[in-house]
């Protein structure tokens, strides 16, 4: 019996591969499905599951100051989990940016079995020192154990004299050798990988930054009335950079931070500080050397600060802070919420960090983990909170590259979302509600797009946009959610109504724009640009009421909240251009800045080829059921000799609803490009996605 039957089985499977009838209708559907089985479906479904538990990623995170030392590019690839545990822990340069001087590095290695290395070196090269082939020179020196101590590891520093001939950006990694064992930092989830910047490579630490003494000197803190051609006042603070600014929700005072752990507050009539405060003085070992310094503002007067890694709490009249909390590395991201009952911080030690304001312990942390990442985690880049303190956002680096939603009450995210393989989230903003997410960052091919809009609890993303070769600095959402405005780092802003991708105006010839604020009534944008200029538009595009020039590059901004007022910082945080004064192009700088209402045209979308592998893993397996199904039933029907016609009808009218629904259906994917040239030409290059 068990003989006949698979006697039969192989019969059945025989009439699949050779049917009788060759030529026959029944046999040439058989073998179009069977080809699309085997060669797309099975191949498609194979490659969904095994990248799904393996990821072999080439990782590009262009992780501002933070990877623990710089601004400039960080490669890493996913690999095998390291055997050895050789690491390098860190990476730092102190200061971070300057004139010709003396500049200390800094790394902290681990080995597990506290061999003393053999060497430790240091390769540092200028990233504009390039040859004919675009190859970087690299030159390495030794590296000397360092005077910290940590559970990090052991500290090993390097100290190199710039001269002026040397001004330019630069990046550097780490080598360490002991016995046969060579490995390199930073390197993310692998014992080593190919030193240096290249699409193989493991990456380098950015900085530092060694700047014409003209751009370092000059920088001031500048307050504007939207009725006034010229500044109201400004406020001079030398050397240091003013890297965050708020105005109260009266309009009566302002406040601003800088990178020197210094904090103004300033009556916006007079222009006079009314007091001024100095953070505690710490031991400059890299942890908070990169320290932007920041501040929030609550509408009922309440100041939260970030100074040096730690977060202080003040009223905003009196300069004695109610607390204060050493968190102990660099913070990138604070908030503090409308009625000042809550602080939500996180940074460089991979945590998020919510207090009661209260207490000046935080009420509960949460860490991004992230294996082969910084301490076992990953930085969080950005943050944003609504202004009831309901909820707030964080995007974190490489290798997490994702966003978090959090509430005041849960140290568990409400929501959670990957942005890319290769997207570190340097810019969220959150809707006043709380229901919608912009992150923005990109630049990398591996993910075509700058910017991604999320509804809060939906894991796909609303809508992506597209400007693979600019990657975003800054995003930020109307408090009403219903208009989005993008900054981008080669110059300009895209705005445009959030319920779609496609922008309706560009602000063009502005430099690069590290900064942008919605007033409270939805009726402003200001933005601080990268050619030495503060801009007062009309949220929806049509004006612009003020182009304000001031000395240096625009780099933090704020807005009252009836649009009236617009305080602004310089600083050289997020500038990397060197050769050119302005840090835009020289056609920009002769130019003025216009407002250009952008038309939509209708483009190709991919190939067919793209959007089948495009498939979603359910699709897949839909696929690969129905046709098991229709070759069951052909099957049967041959045997029976019975109602053969409705084999082919089954494939064609599957196939036809499975094309409807890919392309057109539930998915409601649709690509469009649009024409930034201003002769309709159709050669620009921005492209947004729509999924």
């Amino acid at each position: 019996m068990k003989n006949k039957s698979l006697q039969q089985l192989k019969q059945y499977i025989a009439r699949i591969f050779f049917p009788r009838q060759r030529n026959s209708i029944l046999a040439v559907s058989q073998r179009i499905l069977l080809v699309f089985i085997v060669t797309i479906a099975i191949p498609l479904l194979v490659l969904r599951i095994t990248s799904l538990a393996v990821n072999k990623d080439v990782v590009i995170d262009t992780d501002g100051s933070d990877s623990s030392s710089g601004d400039l590019v960080v490669i890493q690839e996913d690999g095998a989990e390291s055997v050895s545990k050789l690491k390098f822990e860190t990476g730092s340069v102190s200061p971070q940016f300057g004139g010709p001087g003396t500049y200390q590095f800094s790394t902290y290695f681990i080995d597990p079995q506290n061999r003393n290395p053999d060497s430790i070196k240091i390769f540092i090269t200028n990233i504009d020192d390039v040859d004919a082939d675009d190859n970087l020179s690299w030159e390495s020196h030794d590296m000397v154990k360092g005077p910290w101590t940590s559970n990090r590891g052991v500290n090993y520093i390097y100290e190199r004299t710039f001269t002026t001939s040397e001004e330019g950006v630069y990046s550097f990694y780490f080598e360490a050798k002991i016995g046969n064992e060579v490995i390199h930092g930073p390197a993310y989830f692998s014992d080593d990988c190919t030193p240096g910047l290249c699409a193989e490579c493991c990456g380098a630490w950015g900085g530092p930054k060694i700047i014409p003494q003209n751009l370092i000197d000059n920088h001031s803190i500048y307050m504007f009335d939207k009725d006034k051609d010229n500044y109201l006042w400004h406020y001079d603070i030398g050397e240091n950079w003013v890297t965050s600014v708020a105005i109260s929700d009266d309009s009566k005072l302002a406040i601003a931070a800088d990178n020197q752990a210094n904090l103004y507050v300033f009556d916006i009539a007079s222009g006079d500080p009314i007091w001024t405060f100095q953070g505690d003085p710490k031991l400059n070992d890299g942890d908070t050397s990169l320290d932007r310094g920041l501040v929030a503002l609550s509408q009922n007067g309440y100041i939260a600060a970030s100074l040096k890694g730690i977060v202080y709490f003040f009223k905003i009249n009196d300069d004695e802070p109610i607390w204060s909390h050493d968190i102990g590395m660099t913070l990138n991201g604070l908030e503090i919420s409308g009625d000042g009952k809550y602080i939500a911080a996180g940074g460089r030690d991979t945590y998020v960090y919510l207090w009661n304001t209260q207490d000046p312990e935080p009420s509960w942390s949460y860490k991004v983990e992230s294996e082969g990442g910084i301490l076992g985690g990953s930085v969080i880049r950005s943050m944003d909170m609504a202004a009831d303190g309901k909820s707030f956002v964080t995007g974190t680096s490489c290798p997490d590259r994702s966003i978090y939603v959090f509430s005041s009450n849960s140290s568990e995210p409400i929501f959670r979302a990957e942005v890319g393989s290769n997207f570190p989230a340097e810019t969220v903003s959150i809707s006043e509600d709380g229901a919608l997410v912009l992150v923005g960052g990109g630049g990398a091919a591996e993910d075509p797009y700058s910017a991604l809009l999320y509804k809060v609890g939906t894991t796909n993303e609303l809508w992506k946009f597209s400007y693979v070769a600019n990657p975003t600095l800054k995003v930020a959402l109307s408090p009403d959610g219903q208009l989005f405005a993008l900054g981008f780092i080669l110059g300009g802003i895209y705005s445009g109504e959030s319920s779609s991708a496609n922008p309706i105006w560009q602000l063009k010839n502005v430099g690069y724009i590290a900064d942008l604020d919605f007033s409270s009534d939805n009726k402003y944008l200001a933005l601080g640009s990268g050619n030495n200029h503060v801009f007062l538009l009309s949220a929806q595009g049509d004006q612009i009421y003020q182009d304000w020039e001031v000395d240096n590059k625009v780099e933090s901004i704020d807005i009252s909240s009836d649009g009236k007022y617009v305080i602004a910082g310089t600083s050289l945080d997020k500038f990397i251009a060197l050769s050119e004064e302005k840090g835009g192009s020289s056609d920009a700088e002769e130019e003025k800045a216009e407002i250009i209402q952008i038309s939509e045209e209708s483009g190709e979308s991919g190939t067919q080829s793209q959007k089948i592998l495009g498939m979603t893993l359910v699709q897949v397996l839909i696929i690969c059921i129905l046709g098991t199904i229709i070759l069951s039933i052909s099957i049967f029907l041959t045997i029976k000799k019975k109602y053969i016609w409705i084999v082919p009808v089954l494939i064609v009218g599957i196939l036809a609803g499975f094309v409807v629904w890919h392309f057109l259906g539930s998915t409601g994917e649709a690509e469009k490009t649009v024409d930034t040239e201003e002769d309709g030409s159709g050669d620009g290059n921005l492209k947004w996605v729509v999924e």
